[in-house]
C-alpha cells in the first residue's frame, strides 16, 4: 500500500513537470530576447537589408515620395538622378567624377529636402545630380541616387549582418564594444581610390 502511494507521487510530480515545461520555455526565450535587445545599440534608424551579398540600398524620401539610394563609402558626395532634378535648387558648380563609363562632368546642388527616416540629406553637404543607369542595370533595381560619404560621415553607421540590418546610431553616443569592428576609410593621394584600414598596418583598396 505504501509503494503504490510513493509511485502515485512520483506520477503527478512528473505530470506537474511536463505541465510547466511548454510554461518555462518561452519565458527563457522570452528573457533571452529582451536580453538581447538591451545588448544592442540604441538607433536613430534601422532598416532590413539582407545578408550584405550585393548593394545595401536605403529608403530616402525626397520630394514627398520614398526612393532606392545605393549607400557607398567610396562616393565623396551623394549623387541624386537626373529625374529628381526637379526637386533640386539652381546648380552652384560642377564636379568632375568617376563613373562605370569612364570621367563624367556633373552639376552640384546644394542638398535638397530629403531624408533617412528622421536624418536630412541637408545636413551631408552639396549633391551631384547624375544618371545612374549603370546601377539599375547592373542591380535590375529602380535604383535613382546614391548616399555617399558627404552624408554618412556625418553619423554612425553599424552594417550589421548577421542581424541583417543598417542601423544609424546617435552620433553623440561614445563608443561601445558592441558597435563591432571600425573600419578606417580614406582615399589616396589623388581623392580617387578608397582606402581601408584592416588592421594596425594593412591597408586595402575597395571596390565600388
Amino acid at each position: 500500500m505504501r509503494r503504490e502511494r510513493i509511485m502515485e507521487i512520483v506520477q503527478l510530480g512528473a505530470v506537474l513537470a511536463a505541465s510547466l515545461c511548454p510554461a518555462i520555455a518561452p519565458a527563457a526565450a522570452q528573457a533571452e530576447e529582451a536580453d538581447r535587445k538591451r545588448s544592442e545599440p540604441t538607433a536613430v534608424v534601422e532598416y532590413k537589408v539582407g545578408r550584405c551579398e550585393g548593394p545595401i540600398l536605403l529608403p530616402v524620401k525626397i520630394a514627398n515620395k520614398e526612393q532606392l539610394f545605393i549607400m557607398d563609402t567610396g562616393a565623396q558626395t551623394s549623387i541624386i538622378d537626373t529625374n529628381l532634378k526637379y526637386a533640386l535648387g539652381a546648380p552652384v558648380g560642377t564636379a568632375k567624377m568617376a563613373t562605370a563609363g569612364g570621367a563624367a562632368e556633373a552639376q552640384l546642388f546644394n542638398p535638397p529636402d530629403a531624408a533617412v527616416g528622421p536624418l536630412n540629406l541637408r545636413e551631408g553637404g552639396q549633391v551631384a545630380c547624375a544618371d545612374p543607369e549603370t546601377l539599375r542595370r547592373v542591380s535590375g533595381l529602380d535604383v535613382r541616387g546614391v548616399l555617399g560619404m558627404g552624408f554618412l560621415r556625418r553619423h554612425i553607421v553599424q552594417v550589421d549582418c548577421d542581424a541583417e540590418v543598417v542601423r544609424f546610431l546617435p552620433a553623440d553616443e561614445r563608443e561601445r564594444s558592441d558597435w563591432g569592428d571600425a573600419i578606417e576609410l580614406r582615399f589616396d593621394e589623388q581623392g580617387k581610390c578608397p582606402l581601408a584600414r584592416a588592421g594596425p598596418s594593412t591597408c586595402l583598396k575597395t571596390e565600388t
